[in-house]
């Protein structure tokens, strides 16, 4: 019986070890959206370090300088402060725009009057 089975797979050309190995293999070809670093390749902050590079182009240093960003698998989470509200807001539709984002938690953003930062101006949302 078992020379049967083994004529059979060495007749199909079939070899088991070479298969759960190249399955395996393929399993690990493709990165989860949340582990994918800004250069494309696997990073484990990924998501994090991708969010912040998205705030970073859409907002000035001075609004993002007390912020930190922080992943917890797909989440993205915030904390810091910030000058208001409204910026809070348009910073997690932002983030929540970043590929393989699916939620935000903010954790402890202080909302502080920007005129509590010295030196900075006055912030322009459209």
């Amino acid at each position: 019986m078992i020379s049967g089975a083994l004529s059979f797979v060495e007749s199909t050309g079939m070899n088991t070890h070479t298969s759960a190995k190249d399955t395996t293999h393929s399993l690990f070809k493709t990165i989860p959206p949340e582990r994918v670093g800004i250069d494309g390749q696997y990073d484990y902050n990924g998501l994090a370090n991708r969010v912040t590079q998205a705030l970073e182009q859409q907002f000035s240093y001075e609004e993002l300088q007390h912020l930190t960003v922080r992943q917890r698998g797909t989440v993205v989470m915030l904390s810091g402060k910030l000058s208001s509200q409204h910026l809070l807001q348009k910073i997690r539709c932002a983030s929540l725009n970043v590929s393989g984002a699916t939620d935000v938690e903010i954790h402890g953003v202080d909302i502080v009057p920007q005129s509590a930062y010295q030196g900075t101006a006055q912030a322009n949302c459209a």
